[in-house]
Formats: C-alpha cells, sequence, structure tokens
C-alpha cells in the first residue's frame, strides 16, 4: 500500500572505502561516521484522499453604514486528494461550507423626488428603529493549496497547507428578527402625510417578524485559507487528522449597490446585504477541524517488485566482490612470486593466518547474534526490543566483525502470521524488521550496514491455527552478507553468505 514501507536498502550500495589503517585504527564512532544515513522507512503513501469536518467562526464580515456587524458561527466538511512526494506537495478537493452573521441597523431613508400614484411629488421617508436582520450563506469552494509535511516518515508528524479556494456560493438568505420600520409620504402642494388618508395601511408601522425571509443575490469570490494540524498514523493506510483551519476573502463574494434599504416605488424590503448600507461583506473563518487520510496504492506489488530488486542487487554486489577479489589475490600472489622469493614459505604462513582470523571472528560474529537473539525482550508487541547489560559484549563483537570487514552487511527480514491481509502484513513485517534494526542501531551497530526487507505471511515456520505457531512465526531473521571476507576460497564464501540466523521474538 505504500512505497514508504519500502526501505530500499541503501548501504547495499558500496560504500565509502575503509582503509585497512583505519580498520586497525579502532573504534565503532569513526566506522560509523564513515556511512551516510539512509531514508527512514514511511508510514504513508505519497498519495491519499482526506475527509474533514469542522466548524467555528464562520461568518461575513461587513461595513453597514448605520449600525453594526455581529459575528456568526457555522461549520464545514471537505473531500481532499493530496500527493507528497517528499516535504512539499500539492492538494485540492472539493469543501462545503456554511456562514452566518447578523446585522443591526438604525437608519432614515427619505425619497424627496417621490412620485405618487396620480402623480403628484412627495417626500417618501422610511425609517428603521433597532432593525436587526440575520444572514446566512452555504457555499462551494474549490481549495488549491501547497502542502507542507514533515513527513509521512513518522507515525505522528506535523502537517500544514497554504493556497487559496474558488467561492462558489449555492444558498443566501436573509430574515428580519428584531426592531420595526415606519413608512410616511409627505406631499409637497398640500404637506399633509398621506400615512393619514384612508387606504394606505401599507404605510403603517412594520414589525420585524412580518416580514418574511428574503434571497440574498452572490457572486463569486476567492479566498486565502491555510490549514495547520497533526497527522497521527492508526493503522498502515489510514491516519487521524486533527488542526486548525482558516480563511480570509479577498474578493468580496457579494456587494451592496444603491438600493435603498426599502424600494418606496415597489413597497419592498430587500435586506442590508443588497442595499446600499454595505459596501463590502468578507467571508472568514476559523476553527478545528478533525478527519481520516486514507492512502491507496497496489502495496503488494511494489514490495514484490523492490524485494526482487533487492534481491538482484545482492546478488550482483556478490559477484562484483568475488570477482575484486579474484583478480586481489592474483595480483597479491604475482607480487609475492617477483618480490618475495626469498621467504615464500612466511608469506604463506601470513596469509594463511589472514584467512584464519576473519573466519574465527565471522564465527564470534554468529554466535554473538544468536546470542542478541536469546537477550532480546519486548515491553509490548510494538516496541523495540530491549536488551540487558550483559549483551553489550555481543554487540561488541559484532561491531569487531563489521569493522575488520568493510564489505559485511546484515540484512533484517520481517515475517508476520496470517491474521489481516496479505497487504497489511507485508507492512507490518516491514515494521517489524524496522524495529529491530533501531535496537541495533541503539547499541552502535552502523545503521548503514543494516538493511530491512519483508515478506509478510508467506514464509511461515509453524502453523498459523494456534495461538503458539502465530507466535512463532511473527519473528525477524537476519542474513549475514559476508560477500567482502578476506578468504580466498570464494565457494565457501558465497555458501555462508546465505547462512540465516532466525531471531524470534512477540511481535509487533
Amino acid at each position: 500500500m505504500r512505497r514508504a514501507i519500502l526501505i530500499l536498502w541503501m548501504s547495499l550500495t558500496p560504500a565509502m572505502v575503509v582503509t585497512a589503517q583505519e580498520t586497525k585504527a579502532d573504534s565503532t564512532t569513526a566506522v560509523e561516521e564513515t556511512f551516510v544515513e539512509e531514508p527512514a522507512a514511511q508510514y504513508f503513501l505519497n498519495h491519499h484522499l482526506n475527509f474533514n469536518i469542522g466548524g467555528g467562526l464562520h461568518t461575513m464580515m461587513s461595513d453597514p453604514l448605520y449600525g453594526h456587524w455581529e459575528k456568526g458561527f457555522g461549520g464545514m466538511f471537505e473531500a481532499r486528494y493530496e500527493v507528497v512526494p517528499k516535504v512539499v506537495g500539492f492538494g485540492t478537493g472539493l469543501k462545503m461550507t456554511l456562514r452566518n452573521s447578523a446585522t443591526t441597523s438604525n437608519c432614515k431613508e427619505v425619497i424627496k423626488d417621490y412620485k405618487s400614484e396620480n402623480g403628484q411629488k412627495a417626500q417618501y421617508t422610511s425609517e428603521f428603529k433597532d432593525w436587526r436582520e440575520k444572514e446566512n450563506m452555504m457555499a462551494i469552494e474549490i481549495p488549491v493549496q501547497f502542502v507542507i509535511s514533515t513527513g509521512f516518515t513518522k507515525p505522528c508528524s506535523f502537517h500544514a497547507a497554504l493556497g487559496a479556494s474558488l467561492s462558489l456560493p449555492i444558498a443566501g438568505k436573509y430574515k428580519p428578527t428584531e426592531g420595526y420600520y415606519n413608512n410616511s409620504i409627505l406631499f409637497e402642494q398640500t404637506g399633509y402625510p398621506m400615512d393619514k388618508l384612508k387606504g394606505h395601511d401599507d404605510l403603517d408601522k412594520h414589525m420585524a417578524d412580518d416580514v418574511e425571509k428574503g434571497k440574498i443575490k452572490y457572486g463569486l469570490g476567492v479566498n486565502a485559507i491555510a490549514d495547520l494540524g497533526i497527522l497521527k498514523k492508526l493503522t498502515n493506510e489510514c491516519a487521524l487528522y486533527i488542526g486548525l483551519y482558516g480563511s480570509y476573502g479577498v474578493l468580496n463574494v457579494c456587494k451592496g449597490n444603491e438600493n435603498n434599504l426599502y424600494k418606496a416605488q415597489e413597497h419592498e424590503y430587500v435586506g442590508i446585504y443588497s442595499s446600499n448600507q454595505v459596501s463590502k461583506i468578507t467571508p472568514i473563518e476559523a476553527g478545528l477541524k478533525i478527519g481520516v487520510y486514507l492512502s491507496f496504492h497496489d502495496t503488494e506489488k511494489e514490495i514484490s517488485e523492490v524485494n526482487k530488486a533487492l534481491d538482484e542487487r545482492v546478488r550482483s554486489e556478490a559477484e562484483a566482490a568475488a570477482a575484486k577479489r579474484a583478480a586481489k589475490t592474483e595480483d597479491t600472489g604475482r607480487k609475492q612470486e617477483q618480490g618475495n622469493k626469498t621467504k615464500p614459505q612466511e608469506n604463506k604462513n601470513t596469509e594463511q593466518q589472514v584467512t584464519v582470523i576473519d573466519e574465527a571472528l565471522r564465527k564470534e560474529a554468529i554466535e554473538a547474534l544468536k546470542e542478541i537473539k536469546n537477550a532480546a525482550k519486548y515491553a509490548n508487541v510494538n516496541a523495540s526490543p530491549l536488551f540487558p547489560k550483559e549483551a553489550d559484549q555481543y554487540f561488541l563483537t559484532v561491531r569487531k566483525y563489521l569493522e575488520s570487514n568493510p564489505e559485511a552487511k546484515i540484512i533484517i527480514t520481517g515475517h508476520t502470521d496470517n491474521s489481516g491481509t496479505p497487504a497489511k502484513n507485508i507492512v507490518n513485517g516491514q515494521h517489524r524488521a524496522e524495529a529491530f534494526k533501531n535496537a541495533l542501531v541503539r547499541k552502535n551497530i552502523p545503521r548503514n550496514r543494516i538493511g530491512c526487507v519483508s515478506k509478510g505471511e508467506t514464509e511461515p515456520i509453524a502453523s498459523n491455527d494456534t495461538p503458539e505457531g502465530r507466535e512463532q512465526n511473527r519473528r525477524v531473521e537476519l542474513d549475514l552478507v559476508d560477500s567482502g571476507a578476506s578468504s580466498t576460497n570464494d565457494t565457501s564464501i558465497e555458501e555462508e553468505s546465505e547462512e540465516e540466523l532466525k531471531i524470534g521474538g512477540n511481535g509487533q
């Protein structure tokens, strides 16, 4: 399910050469500094879907000419696709958001050139007292963001996104809730108020509750958006996200116009957002959201391909090392014949002694690994193994052998029982191998002398039908790749390089 879980063993690429003087010189610290750190294992794929819900301040800030604006609250739901090749990536998707606000106005509107039905000129006055109106808007947004992550290489990582979104309002309404307004007409010729005439009851006092809901006309908007949160791994394909989000309208979703709040000629209340009472309306959001991230990919195929490539690299490097040793042996023999004819027996004994010492160290390292296996203790099923103080001598033996043979490497292969799907077991096996590797690194085994692969449930050593058998199958195996041994016997080295140490554990 993720390329991330595949640790393509960088240490199989020939590392920096360690000279004979450095090998004899000393220390584990010097050897560790010789190697370049390999990338950490990833916990998620680069591609994933995420679904989030959130809520908080969801409002539309306005600037009423004769009154004040009140904030409101709302919520959102979004579905996004993200791809993060390394640290920086890209994200897009769809988001639905609901915003609320309220506006209170105290104003008097006067139309001096109003014409009555009989054509007489008059002055039309609309006066609003403590007039409060609630507004809401529902919109669909299309976000486009740059995604920044500390990496999917940790069970818990920071996740941030910055970008913009196109806002497409699909519904907007207003509803007066408090206050009242009065309409009146004063004729210029008579100076008589028309609201005193019979048949003009529509000019009397109107309460807010008497006014029906109305629609707000919106246009397109553009918002600046930002997210900051934490991604917590739950399973190999799923993670929990919790974080903060915010947006600010850089392009108003709608603007007020030149209409009065009450259109006298049509005898119609238009709403504050559609009147000259406001000049701009700015959407604002700030809140908390939670969601899930789902990774997707063909895990089994990727694991198989990388493991196949790894095996091929091991074989090719073993062949190259064997050819190098053969050439070196031939060159050494030629020099011995030309320059050391007076001491042939002494040179022969020296060469034989080097081989004996190398083979002895290797056997000691193998025995030390067996003791390390027996000493490993697990705090819980997901922990790296811990070792008692007495086991330090075995780690020292392994380090000495690696120092004496710069081309020696260890491959840790993780295995599982058949619980769960094959894809998940491949991932779990990889994590099991990495956990054991981390324990070795803490004991000063050079990181780039260790590689991790996974076989999942494909190579059981016991029946999966019993708890005991499943426990035996949850294990790691150490393969000592010793293609760089100083022995001149190539055949024996290739045979020994395939020897495996099976190191059991209580699983992860």
